[in-house]
């Protein structure tokens, strides 16, 4: 059995290798680098497939959360609600619009934000609350939705991990007030660089991100904001444009294998689960064992390519531990930073790649 990655990006390039080199072409030919049709038509595209009216084009999806909350006049003194079980681009740009992050528990189940514990970490200062959809599984946001009802608090999803996600029947991005998306390579819907995306039906809100991406630009040289150079990449929105075409399909090659790792690995493990009205994208297969560390090891000896999302929970990062934030009881985000484990998953992953994944990790939990 040859080395297994935890992604392989390669091989799904060479599945669409000529509808690249078309789209990539045609930016080459015409020379419209910046802010260029296909960013247009991406923009268009990309919120029609999120089920909402707008979409606006980032430089990243670290990118993308920034423009919001400065969009929403999120700043000093304001407070965002997230989890601590994340990439760190979540919370870094809570922190640079000079907002406090405060972090709740998650489910044990889902690993994601844990919304029966919001009630508690409202105060009067909270202006957002920023559920991440872990590994592509939904937060369930009618439930915070209940939670802050009547009050002027805005749901921002971060849906860097969820493209084509499902949360009863309904796309994630959709969800809240906005949301905002990375493309980064590795995503189920990956540029081959950096890129994000914005994502909301509120037209003054994009109008805002859309001026705040371009330099604060309203029209040419003429600057209405404080903005940032973070626009989408035309040759990154001729990449994604063709991808967008084939997502559906990836995610559901994902979802069989997952449900084939889940069906393989039976009790060895805790497998991931899907609760009724969820539907993720698998992003990312994760699974729990108090032998995890032992067990990457063993796997990576054996040619598999194993990953922790993610090790250190963000309040116990060193970068975190000279800012302010503040944090409630996060014993289980602790708990299963130690535990978790994903394992290799992408569309072109072989039915005898998982059975040898799986037949080493009961080979190795068995002894």
């Amino acid at each position: 059995m040859t080395n297994i990655p935890l992604v392989n990006i390669t091989k799904q390039y060479k599945t669409i290798k000529q509808e690249i080199k078309i789209a990539m072409q045609h930016v080459y030919e015409t020379g419209d680098f910046v802010l260029g049709e296909d960013v247009a038509f991406f923009e268009k595209e990309f919120a029609k497939y999120c089920d909402s009216k707008y979409a606006v084009g980032t430089g990243s999806g670290f990118d993308a959360i920034l423009l919001l909350l400065r969009a929403y006049n999120i700043g000093r003194g304001d407070e965002v609600i997230t989890v601590a079980n994340t990439f760190i681009s979540s919370v870094l740009p809570i922190l640079y619009v000079g907002a406090t992050p405060v972090f709740i528990d998650i489910d044990p189940v889902t690993k994601s934000m844990d919304t029966n514990l919001l009630s508690k970490a409202l105060t009067s200062k909270t202006r957002a609350v920023l559920p991440v959809h872990l590994f592509g599984y939904p937060v369930n946001i009618d439930a915070i939705r209940k939670v802050i009802s009547g009050r002027k608090i805005y749901i921002i999803e971060d849906a860097a991990q969820a493209h084509g996600s499902l949360y009863n029947g309904k796309k994630c991005g959709s969800l809240g007030d906005a949301a905002a998306f990375s493309f980064y390579p590795g995503k189920n819907l990956g540029a081959y660089g950096e890129a994000g995306a914005v994502v909301s039906n509120n037209e003054a809100i994009i109008k805002k991100v859309k001026i705040l991406r371009n330099v604060g630009q309203e029209k040419k040289y003429y600057y209405s904001m404080l903005g940032y150079n973070s626009r989408l990449d035309s040759l990154q929105a001729a990449v994604l444009r063709v991808k967008l075409r084939h997502i559906d399909k990836w995610n559901s090659e994902k979802r069989r294998l997952a449900e084939l790792y889940t069906s393989l690995l039976q009790e060895e493990v805790i497998s991931p689960i899907e609760e009724d009205g969820y539907k993720t994208n698998y992003h990312v297969y994760c699974i729990e064992t108090n032998r995890r560390d032992a067990l990457a090891s063993y796997l990576a000896k054996k040619g598999i390519a194993t990953g922790i999302h993610y090790p250190i929970p963000i309040h116990l990062q060193e970068c975190i531990q000279n800012v302010t934030y503040r944090k409630h009881n996060l014993h289980i985000t602790e708990d299963k930073a130690k535990r978790i484990l994903s394992f290799p998953i992408f569309p072109e992953l072989m039915v005898k790649e998982i059975q040898y994944i799986v037949k080493e990790t009961k080979n190795f939990l068995n002894t």
